[in-house]
């Protein structure tokens, strides 16, 4: 009889004492969005992006109601575009990737398929995936995998997207 007590003592201290020290459920909600923008310079013409994307977010609290961290699923997917010649585009492979926003260390890391961009019988000229970590200036500290994105490595779509 002790043993079951002692268990059940246990037990519940373990079970009730969690739940008073959890914060509350996390703030859910999606996000959709798009819009054009740079990507990089060639030399006689700019690369954008045109691209439309889904953001689900959950925004996580502490017990006393702070703001800790922020979680994001992206899916992303567009073309890439000679800015003056719109015709000589590349489609997006769907990019889906997610992202972690620590508010206690301002690191924001994302981890996943950033971009890949393939040419039609030729394969992938253009890939950022792996883990790549900021900090709050949102300079790398860290990065795992291939990152042509954040290198600004546009040399084949230059190439590609040339008249």
């Amino acid at each position: 009889m002790k043993r079951v007590t002692v268990t059940l003592l246990v037990f519940s201290i373990v079970f009730f004492g969690a739940s008073i020290l959890q914060a509350g459920k996390p703030d859910k909600y999606t996000v959709n969005g798009g819009g054009q923008g740079p990507v990089g310079f060639c030399a006689d013409f700019e690369v954008w992006e045109d691209v439309t994307w889904k953001a689900v977010v959950k925004d996580f609290y502490n017990k006393d109601g702070e703001f800790v961290r922020e979680q994001i699923h992206w899916t992303v997917e567009g073309v890439v575009f000679n800015y003056d010649d719109p015709e000589y585009f590349l489609p997006y492979k769907n990019s889906v990737y997610n992202e972690t926003f620590d508010a206690e260390t301002g690191e924001d890391k994302i981890a996943g398929l950033w971009a890949l961009i393939t040419v039609p019988g030729y394969g992938s000229i253009f890939m950022d995936v792996g883990l790549i970590i900021f900090d709050a200036d949102f300079n790398i500290i860290f990065e795992a995998g291939k990152h042509q994105w954040w290198y600004a490595n546009v040399d084949a779509l230059c190439e590609h997207l040339a008249p």
